[in-house]
């Protein structure tokens, strides 16, 4: 991903043009973008570098230096500047589509890379360059790439794909996601639908229909809950109002450079911003902002033993 989600998020919120009700207006606004980000690469509520594929999908040809404007209920919902060393203003193409077809949220993007891994991956593509060990498992399709380890009784289960240099322990278990570049997954690690960003370190644990952004690192232990005990859909608070996700899945958001310690955990639908630091035996419950630190304070009894 060019841009951090949370980037795209606070681009996005920039660009939604709210009761658009003339096509003056709207041209208007279609014009700033093309001014604003011409020459300049780009992801806004775009899943990642296989998203743009679907582009041909939608369209039926492919259109080179242009930003694509998708509107739906006169709201301008996202744009994608496909050639990044493009210079030259871009020509826009407005396509009318369905909300259903677009990320308005962060976790809207889980649904929609499930979709492209199983559009898009027909077969398995496994570099020579990757390292596998003979009692490791990789069951239906999968990307992996040149550099990737996998190691003793490790266990992949497509479509998935695994980044360049991409290290996956022992008796770990990939389900269903996406493991970027130089990422590392420890023994005994199960990660199921989920996306995990260039440079994530994780240990033992689980982590499940979550995403981490770039450079996160869990300690042992880790665990996301991604599940009500009611079964109930998840409702995430987003600024001062809570949001029906629509899932009945759904784990733990991290932005950047966020450290977690040993045996934490997080509750579904959870929002974790850049720059966090997470103390061990910590269970977060609610959302965390930028820059915070987070820590449990232990009540420790010690009785001596008597003689």
């Amino acid at each position: 991903i060019d841009n951090s989600i949370f980037d795209n998020i606070a681009i996005s919120k920039e660009l939604e043009a709210e009761k658009i009700g003339k096509q003056k207006e709207k041209s208007e606004i279609v014009e700033s973008i093309k001014n604003s980000y011409a020459g300049k690469p780009l992801l806004v509520f775009s899943a990642c570098d296989l998203g743009i594929l679907l582009i041909d999908n939608i369209l039926g040809e492919s259109l080179k230096n242009a930003i694509y404007i998708d509107t739906s209920t006169d709201r301008i919902i996202g744009l994608r500047l496909l050639i990044r060393s493009s210079q030259e203003k871009p020509s826009v193409i407005l396509v009318e589509r369905s909300l259903e077809n677009y990320t308005l949220y962060p976790w809207d993007f889980l649904p929609l890379i499930q979709r492209i891994l199983r559009l898009k991956m027909s077969g398995s593509l496994i570099s020579s360059e990757a390292q596998i060990s003979s009692s490791a498992n990789i069951i239906g399709p999968c990307y992996i790439e040149a550099g990737v380890k996998i190691l003793e009784n490790a266990t992949i289960k497509g479509p998935c794909y695994i980044g360049r240099g991409v290290i996956i322990g022992n008796n770990a278990l990939i389900r269903e996601s996406v493991i970027e570049a130089n990422s590392i997954i420890g023994a005994n690690m199960e990660v199921a639908r989920s996306w995990l960003g260039r440079f994530s370190e994780t240990h033992s644990g689980y982590i499940g229909d979550s995403i981490f952004s770039e450079n996160v690192h869990v300690g042992a232990g880790f665990i996301t809950a991604n599940v009500r005990l009611d079964r109930r859909e998840i409702k995430v608070r987003w600024f001062e109002r809570k949001i029906d996700t629509g899932l009945k899945k759904l784990g733990v958001i991290m932005g950047s450079n966020v450290e977690v310690g040993i045996h934490s955990g997080t509750m579904p639908g959870v929002l974790i911003g850049n720059n966090v630091k997470i103390g061990p035996g910590t269970l977060v419950f609610n959302n965390i902002p930028d820059g915070a630190t987070m820590y449990a304070k232990q009540h420790v009894v010690f009785l001596e033993q008597r003689s």
